[in-house]
């Protein structure tokens, strides 16, 4: 009796039919009062809406630490500026093409009209109500309302989203929101069942009205979605794949009768082709990244870091839902997955599979059983996430419909569970509204380093090593469990965002680094002073640990690193908690210094393109900057030749001048990249003009013709 009393709550109709294999219990025109209406969606909708804005108070306004993803941005101007630059200061500097994300924040920020500060917040605040949303346009015209708006609040209860705002991870944040809208559009195109049924309409010319609604302009607007998401997350790629893949096993459990339609595996080939051109500059660094090409999916972490496998079943990488209810939302994933039927059954299948694919993934590359392969577990747990709030969904239409062609048994107690659970597991979201802020924390340790800049200097480098979720800059895998990456002149800023699969010179870094880890050097200070690092910083935590204040776990570095640190002859230890170990490098010598033969010191030389300061005669000038082709150094305006050191750095001979010559370091490189990402913008015009745009500005020249030929007709009546 109570599990039809649960099943009537959600009934679409306003009473259930008698169950007819039950005698006693004779249950008719009973009226359901939950979400039946439409006024009662709407204010339900509204109050999420409010808890929502009240949870995230303290998100508008406060101070944004310096973890995750949450480096500042740089001005407007100077983002698209990253975009196109034809050098980035990544590592110890990169010829390589400037990374697609930036291009993606310019163009969001102008909607913002520069402020790009506010992006930042903008995603913490709405990513995961955009995502819900979303959720709901998934479900659109294949269940109810009422289901719908169910979804919805669980893929915002779901453990993901708040711990990715702890986290301040807003490029996995990113995928959360656009996701669901990348499997509406992929169902569709792989004719899952409820997402199209009929063919599209005849072929339009590209750029004309209707374009957007043939097959042609539909698959068009899906590769545009995926890359756009993808310049932010390249994982998301391979969440591509485990949506196809996922569609075409299900049909193998439970076949449709539109699977014979499409070709998925076309299909796959198709998306990846066009996102590749969208994604151009992306694509050559990838293939020219040689062995750590595929660290742009994401980078191995250490064994000891990673989720467990029941936390990865509850989709709680972080604090919120690792307790007994984040096995709730899964639990009413299973409990749907039992009760669809029909056309439901198929869709749920389908979302079962990809579900289950997505977690078999994410344990592969938790244990590094997949080699360099190592998709960002948060961004694979996106879709596993995005499968959960579809199963509620259709769970929730099973109970509206389904249950009905049933009598009284097993289906109507697993529909009483199945809402119990979906209520109970909203109370931990409530909880975490408290704070305001999710537990983003209020400070990080990056920020706690006030002393990083070394005495006296012209320009110098950080070397930040740590877990890859943990550092706040992106860098390359000295080995799984450990990321290094560089800042210059200070803190992680806007130029550092992202980091290209190519590491290049980096791996002189690298390669420093793993020897001091296996003990072959204990002179790591000299072997990194040709790079212009001063301090290295070992990041236990993205955060520190402030009693009453602010919790952060741990994410330890491997065992022997911090111990290899302390046996080096020309490393000092200058700070160290449970958060951070600081390390001051005494070879130090400038990230650009000079040297004159017969003196055992450098000098310290603050060069850049605009300024010239004065250099010793007859010096040796040491770059820290690669590449070395990149550069070249003007003394008195004439440039030097250039030679090469340490297989690396650019270096200069001054001759001996009776005066005391004057010296400028200026970057010299054609603007291949520039021209690459001007190409790239261009491609994305096109095709975005092409969706009915070009014929609806076609009047711009139409009509310009269409006035010069009367202006001369008129003229030859007058002469006439």
């Amino acid at each position: 009796m109570a599990g039809v009393g649960f099943g009537a709550v959600f009934s679409e109709e306003e009473e259930f039919d008698e169950i007819p294999e039950s005698g006693v219990l004779e249950l008719r025109n009973r009226p359901s009062r939950v979400l039946t209406s439409f006024r009662a969606q709407a204010g339900f909708v509204l109050v999420v809406v409010v808890l929502w804005l009240i949870g995230s108070r303290n998100l508008f306004a406060m101070h944004l630490p310096l973890i995750g993803r949450l480096a500042p941005l740089d001005s407007w101007w100077s983002t698209w500026r990253h975009f196109f630059a034809s050098w980035s200061a990544n590592g110890v500097g990169s010829g390589s093409s400037g990374m697609p994300g930036y291009g993606v924040l310019g163009f969001a920020g102008t909607f913002v009209v520069g402020r790009m500060g506010v992006l930042p917040r903008l995603a913490l605040v709405g990513a995961v109500p955009v995502g819900a949303v979303g959720v709901a346009r998934l479900l659109r015209g294949r269940v109810s309302n009422r289901a719908r708006v169910v979804a919805s609040v669980a893929y915002l209860a779901f453990p993901l989203g708040v711990n990715m705002i702890g986290a301040g991870r807003i490029d996995v944040l990113f995928v959360i929101a656009g996701l669901p809208l990348v499997v509406r559009r992929l169902f569709e195109l792989l004719c899952v069942p409820g997402f199209r049924s009929g063919p599209y309409p005849e072929p339009v010319p590209f750029g004309h009205r209707g374009w957007r609604s043939t097959e042609a302009g539909q698959r068009m607007a899906a590769f545009m979605l995926v890359a756009l998401i993808t310049a932010m997350a390249p994982a998301t790629l391979v969440l591509v794949v485990l949506i196809v893949g996922g569609v075409w096993l299900a049909r193998f459990f439970e076949g449709d009768e539109f699977q014979r339609r499409v070709r998925p595996w076309r299909l796959l080939g198709a998306l990846l082709f066009n996102v590749a051109i969208f994604l151009l500059p992306l694509t050559i660094d990838f293939f020219v990244a040689g062995r750590r090409a595929f660290e742009v999916f994401g980078l191995a972490r250490g064994p000891w870091t990673v989720p467990s496998f029941a936390d990865l079943v509850r989709g709680a990488d972080g604090t919120f839902g690792a307790n007994w209810t984040g096995w709730l939302l899964p639990a009413a994933a299973v409990f749907a997955l039992v009760l669809c039927r029909d056309q439901r059954r198929a869709i749920a299948t389908k979302a079962a599979t990809i579900a289950t694919l997505s977690l078999v993934l994410a344990t592969l590359v938790a244990h590094h059983w997949l080699g360099s392969f190592a998709p960002d577990l948060d961004v694979l747990l996106s879709l596993y996430a995005v499968m959960i709030a579809l199963l509620i969904g259709l769970g929730v239409s099973a109970l509206e419909h389904d249950l009905r062609q049933s009598g009284f048994g097993w289906r109507q107690l697993v529909a009483s569970a199945s809402v119990a659970v979906i209520v109970v597991t909203i109370i931990p979201l409530l909880v975490s509204f408290a704070s305001g802020r999710f537990d983003l924390p209020t400070t990080s340790v990056a920020e706690s380093l006030s002393a990083l800049a070394p005495p006296k200097a012209g320009g110098y480098r950080v070397l930040w090593l740590g877990g890859p979720s943990v550092l706040p800059v992106p860098g390359w895998s000295v080995e799984p469990g450990l990321e290094a990456a560089t800042s210059t002149n200070g803190l992680p800023g806007g130029d550092s965002l992202f980091a290209s699969p190519d590491s290049g010179t980096m791996d002189k870094v690298l390669s420093a680094v793993h020897s001091a880890i296996e003990g072959r050097t204990v002179r790591l200070g000299q072997l990194l002073a040709s790079a212009g690092i001063s301090t290295i910083v070992v990041m236990n935590a993205s955060a520190p640990e402030l009693a009453g204040v602010q919790s952060v776990p741990l994410h330890p570095v491997p065992a022997g690193l911090t111990s290899a640190l302390g046996l080096q002859t020309d490393l000092s230890l200058e700070l160290q908690t449970n958060s951070v170990v600081v390390f001051a490098n005494s070879a130090y010598r400038g990230l650009v210094s000079a040297s004159v033969a017969g003196k055992t010191t450098s000098t310290q030389l603050l060069v850049s393109g605009t300024s010239a300061v004065a250099v010793p005669p007859a010096a040796t000038i040491r770059a820290g900057v690669a590449p070395a082709s990149a550069f070249e150094l003007l003394v008195n305006g004439t440039a030097l030749r250039r030679t090469v050191s340490d297989g690396w750095m650019p270096t200069y001979a001054v001759g001996d001048q009776s005066t005391t010559p004057s010296a400028q370091l200026v970057m010299h490189r054609f603007p291949w990249n520039g021209i690459l990402a001007g190409v790239t913008l261009g491609i994305w015009i096109i095709v975005w003009l092409g969706f009915g745009l070009i014929q609806r500005l076609e009047w711009l020249f139409t009509g310009r013709r269409r006035r010069v030929a009367v202006a001369r007709h008129a003229r030859k009546e007058d002469r006439g």
